[in-house]
């Protein structure tokens, strides 16, 4: 088993539309995040309000990866490139939750530096190499050490 490092990464986001509420065009200093411990995922933590927690969303590492290129996603996360030329630099991200749906754009250098951040923790199509099978199935069945 490997042993790649955390990635945490500061990226500008986008929030362009939110339903059932509409809201104003606001940019969101958020983290993407990466562990991997779990080699899967990715996360991406958004700020908090004055009287609220941060919110995190995480989801599967390739969604992200293929999104930067094609539309991909079918449930709660959905990504893809920008359609035209005018925006080639940009991804968007849709996220639905049962209380609503938020558009967010994000610049796709930032996203790609991310990727390979953490590819460089653990290369694509070596996740299973990160996961200690004997922990997870201890977990599973409710016992510990």
């Amino acid at each position: 088993m490997g042993s790649g490092a955390d990635v945490d990464l500061t990226v500008r986001l986008t929030l362009l539309a939110t339903e059932p509420v509409s809201s104003e065009r606001t940019q969101l200093v958020s983290s993407l995040r990466y562990s991997p411990s779990d080699p899967y995922a990715v996360s991406v933590v958004f700020p908090a309000g004055p009287a609220a927690s941060a919110v995190t969303w995480t989801f599967d590492r390739e969604l992200m990866r293929l999104g930067i290129t094609r539309q991909t996603g079918l449930g709660d996360v959905q990504i893809w490139p920008a359609p035209d030329a005018d925006d080639a630099g940009t991804t968007y991200v849709e996220l639905t939750a049962p209380g609503g749906r938020a558009l967010l754009s994000a610049p796709t250098t930032a996203l790609v530096a991310f990727l390979d951040a953490t590819a460089a923790a653990v290369p694509f199509g070596t996740e299973a190499e990160f996961i200690d099978m004997d922990a997870e199935l201890e977990a599973l069945l409710g016992r510990t050490g």
